[in-house]
């Protein structure tokens, strides 16, 4: 996952009353895979274009390590949307990802993440309450979770991939900032945590981790299987994560707070 910030991409002017961006209350950036002997983690980002629709604004850019003969091209559209009351004060967000090259047989993931101001984030969701993945699946976890953000996430020995859920349904997060509620209209799993997947990866203990006053939201299209890879096989085929066309749409909207 790159950290390249994306000002031109996420700071959309279309006409709305709410624009999540302009303030810096929401960063909005492509979850890209993380493998180093890919250099995926030295993804890079280099703008293609921006068009003006109406309402919508459709920003076009493409990723990929340097001097590398693979990468993926994104196609973004934001348009404002109105959930309930007057006007628009919501965002619909579409992004259509297309990869190009040879890409490793699996990467880690694929999605999105939004990062928010603070770090004492409450959430309330609709979707899997139990933390899983593609070949760890809880039977019976559908239903309405709630907990604080700090508490989502699997502290294991030493820090590391650890609070997906699949199936989001609907996710409200209530903090300092306000209330955000994310309306996900593709299948997309998340995830909270105050630090991002780079910071986890290079840190060996907990207390390497910055203190930070931040969250990351993750909205990930997919994640490649668990598998028994400290003592047996690797993930199976079907659950394995594979580089693929995707499309991705989501609803977000501010329900509370400036």
């Amino acid at each position: 996952m790159t950290e390249a910030a994306v000002p031109s991409t996420t700071g959309v002017s279309t006409p709305r009353t709410w624009d999540p961006w302009a303030s810096g209350a929401v960063k909005l950036e492509p979850r890209t895979p993380c493998a180093g002997s890919a250099r995926l983690h030295l993804l890079r980002r280099r703008l293609v274009s921006i068009e003006e629709d109406g309402v919508v604004r459709r920003v076009v850019e493409r990723w990929a390590p340097p001097a590398a003969q693979f990468g993926v091209t994104l196609t973004w559209e934001y348009a404002p949307v109105r959930l309930g009351g007057e006007g628009p004060n919501a965002l619909s967000v579409s992004l259509r990802v297309v990869p190009y090259g040879t890409w490793l047989p699996r990467v880690p993931r694929l999605g999105l993440r939004l990062e928010l101001p603070g770090s004492a984030w409450h959430a309330t969701w609709l979707g899997d309450t139990m933390i899983g993945y593609a070949d760890m699946s809880v039977p019976g976890a559908r239903g309405c979770g709630s907990g604080d953000a700090c508490d989502l996430w699997d502290v294991c020995v030493r820090p590391q991939e650890g609070g997906h859920r699949q199936g989001l349904e609907a996710l409200s997060l209530r903090g300092e900032a306000g209330e955000f509620l994310i309306l996900p209209a593709s299948p997309l799993g998340w995830s909270v945590s105050r630090w991002s997947e780079r910071e986890l990866a290079q840190a060996s203990h907990w207390e390497d981790l910055p203190d930070l006053e931040r969250l990351f939201l993750w909205l990930d299209v997919f994640q490649d299987g668990i598998g028994t890879r400290s003592c047996g096989p690797d993930t199976r085929p079907e659950v394995a994560g594979r580089m693929r066309d995707v499309d991705v749409r989501v609803v977000i909207a501010q329900v509370r707070g400036d």
